[in-house]
């Protein structure tokens, strides 16, 4: 029997196979350890600020304050940069890996998630770019990235929404969290996230295998 019927049938769409799966958590896991040792991050750490704008120049891209997507550049050069967006430095995958992203998250019918088609025109951004690197899908993205206070203050559609999204703790894993949430509150959520998939996935990658046999994905 599934224990997570939701996210099982959203893995059971999202263009996951054992390679991806195994990346995704790697990368993840990479990043919640960084967050939790303090080695490779901003000064302070600040829930749902990838990068402040103070401190920043061009010689110096990165901020005072930043979140877990914003260390990424700290983390792994390699394969994130801070880029001039709006004017702004945001963290964002180098440019081959950008591509990769971007053909990662294209295609609504195929292998897009919801939400994230009205912004393929643009640049690569920090979403996209943090979706394609842990290969979590949009909403897992706002779950574990986004703070309640950023859906509370926009309107009252998105304050209603964020009420019933608080019934995805039981999917995702963690909690909910405001701005002024700490890196163990935040290491928690993505822990609890990957024990949830470790333990949903081998439950549906037979059934996987039969919907899509080799069908491609973006590695």
């Amino acid at each position: 029997m599934i224990s997570n019927p939701k996210l099982a049938s959203i893995l059971l769409e999202w263009p996951y196979t054992d390679q991806l799966m195994t990346s995704g958590i790697a990368n993840l896991e990479e990043a919640v350890g960084n967050l939790l040792k303090r080695t490779h991050t901003h000064q302070k750490f600040t829930f749902g600020v990838e990068n402040s704008v103070i401190g920043t120049s061009d010689e110096n891209p990165c901020g005072e304050n930043g979140c877990m997507i914003g260390d990424m550049p700290l983390l792994r050069p390699d394969a994130w940069e801070f880029k001039k967006i709006y004017g702004r430095y945001m963290p964002v995958l180098r440019p081959l890996l950008a591509a990769k992203a971007q053909e990662w998250a294209k295609g609504m019918d195929t292998s897009s998630p919801v939400g994230v088609g009205s912004q393929l025109g643009e640049e690569i951004n920090s979403m996209i770019s943090a979706m394609w690197w842990f290969k979590i899908t949009n909403e897992m993205y706002n779950h574990h990235f986004l703070p309640l206070d950023d859906y509370l203050d926009i309107e009252p559609y998105w304050a209603s929404h964020a009420i019933e999204a608080l019934k995805d703790i039981n999917v995702y894993g963690g909690d909910y969290f405001y701005e002024d949430a700490n890196e163990m509150q935040i290491a928690y959520n993505i822990n609890s996230f990957i024990r949830k998939l470790k333990a949903t996935w081998p439950d549906i990658k037979e059934e996987w295998h039969k919907l899509h046999g080799e069908r491609k994905t973006c590695s």
